[in-house]
């Protein structure tokens, strides 16, 4: 996907991106993405988009500090990831209970070593 972009200067980027994730808003989808450097030349005007334009860095700065901090969306925040890992290491943990679980009572079908002697007459 290519990301058309204009700065406050006027100049024209053509920027190779990589769509991660996607969240439906009240203003429309806010996605997640990433650039793909392909070479040398769209390196640089990545580092030109994203640096070069001082009046998108008030932009990015002004929205941040207009954002509320929360003590109990923090915390709330907080809790969500810690569940979130809990819960992906216990499902990895029952994943290599179950197998090894598998591996014990039925070695003969998980057994992956073909066992069939070839004859050589």
């Amino acid at each position: 996907m290519i990301l058309n972009a204009e700065d406050s200067d006027g100049n024209q980027y053509n920027l190779p991106i990589q769509i991660l994730r996607s969240r439906p808003t009240s203003h429309g989808m806010l996605l997640g993405c990433r650039f793909e450097i392909t070479g040398e030349e769209i390196y640089r005007q990545i580092i030109e988009f994203v640096y070069g334009d001082s009046n998108r860095l008030k932009y990015f700065h002004q929205a941040k500090a207009e954002r509320t901090n929360n003590i109990f969306g923090g915390f709330a925040n907080l809790i969500r990831i810690g569940l979130k890992g809990s819960c992906r290491n216990l499902r990895g943990v029952v994943r290599l209970s179950l197998h090894n679980f598998r591996m014990m009572v039925f070695p003969t079908i998980f057994h992956t070593k073909d066992q069939r002697r070839v004859s050589t007459s």
